[in-house]
C-alpha cells in the first residue's frame, strides 16, 4: 500500500484542481476511521445555470478520507474522491456512481498515471467497475 503525507495529498488536490479548473476540495484525514466520503457543499437550485468560474467562487468541497481502511491507499481513494469533486461542479450534488461520475474519474486516472489502467478498477463499486469493463479501461 503506498503512503502519502497530508502535505503530498494537498499537492496532488491542488494539481487536479488546477488540471480541471475547480477550486480544491478541503482535506480531512482521519486515522481511526474507515470510509472516505466527498462532502458536497451547499448547492442552491439557482446554481446550476451558473458558469463554472462561477461555481468556483462560491462552491468549497470537502474529502474526508479515513485512513483505517486497508483496502485502498491514500493515492487512488484521493482520486475517486475527486471525481466526486468535479463531478459535483460539472453536473451538480445529485450524480453518484452514474456514468458522469465515470466519466471524471477516467478523465481524473488518466491525468494522474497517463494510462487509466494504472487504476485499481477490479476495486470500485460494481457499477463503476462495470463502466470501466464497457469502456475497455480494464478486463
Amino acid at each position: 500500500m503506498q503512503t502519502m503525507t497530508y502535505e503530498q495529498a494537498q499537492t496532488h488536490l491542488k494539481t487536479l484542481s488546477r488540471e480541471f479548473g475547480v477550486k480544491p476540495p478541503e482535506l480531512r484525514l482521519s486515522p481511526n476511521t474507515r470510509g472516505s466520503y466527498y462532502h458536497t457543499p451547499h448547492w442552491p437550485s439557482t446554481l446550476k445555470k451558473f458558469s463554472l468560474a462561477e461555481r468556483n467562487s462560491y462552491l468549497r468541497g470537502v474529502i474526508s478520507v479515513g485512513l483505517a481502511d486497508p483496502r485502498w491507499s491514500l493515492q487512488n481513494t484521493l482520486l475517486h474522491e475527486f471525481a466526486h469533486h468535479l463531478t459535483c461542479y460539472l453536473h451538480g450534488p445529485m450524480v453518484n456512481h452514474q456514468r458522469p461520475f465515470c466519466e471524471s474519474l477516467e478523465r481524473v486516472t488518466r491525468f494522474f498515471y497517463g494510462d487509466t489502467r494504472l487504476y485499481p478498477w477490479k476495486d470500485e463499486y460494481v457499477c463503476v467497475r462495470n463502466y470501466a469493463k464497457r469502456v475497455g479501461l480494464c478486463e
